[in-house]
């Protein structure tokens, strides 16, 4: 009996030791993600990136961010779990700091560095009927928003490439050269209107509980 009590009490120190040698390398993982989260944030400068998370809490949030405007453009996304218990709090809270909302699936949106594709990371030269796309009447009234090419949702079902169930908030949007000549794209594939500039906001969907914040500069 006394043997038995031993190794439960063994076992049961060996599985709480495995636990927190986890739970720390967890939290060291979740440290160096937010080291490297902090240097974009720096890069983009807390202005322009204010309405980020100032940290990621979660081991399942995620980042891609775009230094080079080779790729198109200038980039910061956040990945985030959208929390349930104020999950109403949050959609009404930016839908009344929003200056546009879209859906994912609107037949006409204004999506900057539209042609590249998971399929064609670096594309340069649009086809014919492609090349229509980039000034098109219906964008006058548009704000740009991200072309979403490279994440878990990506889809070629839409223009912006999130599925349809996604809600997208434009929180602000300018044209004009906001970083350095050299950090800016050549803007060929933008109306003359918004050949340079940025815009940023989030973008919802309940279906998946995921939020997504966003900032694009090209």
């Amino acid at each position: 009996m006394n043997r038995y009590i031993t190794l439960l009490f063994l076992a049961l120190c060996f599985g709480c030791t495995n636990q927190k040698k986890d739970k720390t390398i967890e939290e060291l993982v979740l440290a160096e993600l937010n080291i490297k989260y902090d240097e974009s944030i720096s890069f983009f400068g807390k202005d322009m990136a204010a309405h980020f998370p100032k940290k990621i809490n979660d081991k399942s949030g995620s980042f891609t961010n775009s230094f080079s405007p080779e790729l198109g453009n200038l980039e910061l996304v956040l990945f985030n779990e959208l929390e349930s218990n104020n999950r109403s709090d949050i959609i009404k809270e930016f839908e009344e700091k929003s200056i546009a909302i879209y859906n994912a699936a609107d037949s006409c949106l204004l999506v900057v560095n539209r042609f590249v594709s998971q399929n064609n990371h670096y594309k340069v030269e649009p086809t014919k009927e492609e090349l229509q796309l980039v000034d098109q009447d219906c964008y006058s009234d548009l704000y740009p928003i991200p072309n979403f090419w490279h994440n878990d949702y990506t889809t070629d079902k839409t223009e912006c490439k999130l599925p349809k169930d996604f809600t997208i908030y434009v929180l602000e949007s300018k044209s004009g050269k906001f970083v350095k000549n050299n950090l800016l794209t050549d803007g060929r594939f933008m109306p003359e209107k918004w050949k340079n500039g940025y815009s940023k906001g989030i973008a919802i969907s309940e279906e998946e509980k995921i939020i997504i914040y966003w900032l694009i500069i090209w």
